[in-house]
């Protein structure tokens, strides 16, 4: 919902001084949009979180591509990837312990089950990417040519001194 979202001015009150806020963003959709993103002029920076990914992968989604979807080429979500696995444990390899697995129960069997399907079918976590564009810059250091730290008090101006009385050098 629109509530949820983040807004610019919410960026500010989390974000600390001299420093990015860095939010991974775990939202489908995304909590926070790229024209936030754009607007925050390089006080934030984001990461899609909650994916998958798997160098073989070929999307067979119609008009719903990678691009479309807003993220990188043999990305997934992972709710997709955990289906992918779970079709390859049940049906694929015809495991009879996986068909009668109740996979509703998150239990340390099930994420084995889960995990082995994951490494046969070579999907893994992805690089870090930020509506589906490589994250370059790890660095919460705020730096901004050109423009001063919304959140640190702005210069103020010399002001002239105004002497009321003749200075005395003694």
């Amino acid at each position: 919902s629109a509530e949820s979202k983040l807004s610019a001015a919410r960026i500010q009150q989390l974000r600390r001084r001299r420093r990015k806020l860095m939010v991974i963003d775990v939202a489908e959709p995304a909590n926070l949009d790229a024209d936030t993103v754009a607007a925050a002029q390089g006080s934030l920076w984001r990461q899609d979180a909650g994916n998958a990914f798997a160098p073989g992968l070929r999307y067979g989604l119609g008009p719903l591509g990678w691009q479309r979807l807003q993220l990188s080429r043999g990305t997934v979500f992972g709710c997709f990837a955990e289906a992918m696995a779970l079709f390859h444990a049940i049906d694929r390899n015809r495991s009879s312990v996986a068909l009668r697995r109740d996979w509703f129960q998150v239990n340390p069997f099930n994420q084995l089950l889960v995990a082995e399907a994951f490494k046969e079918l070579g999907v893994g976590l992805p690089q870090p990417h930020s509506f589906g564009l490589a994250v370059k810059d790890w660095s919460l250091q705020f730096v901004a040519p050109h423009q001063p730290d919304p959140l640190l008090p702005a210069p103020r101006e010399p002001q002239p001194l105004a002497l009321t009385q003749p200075a005395v050098l003694a």
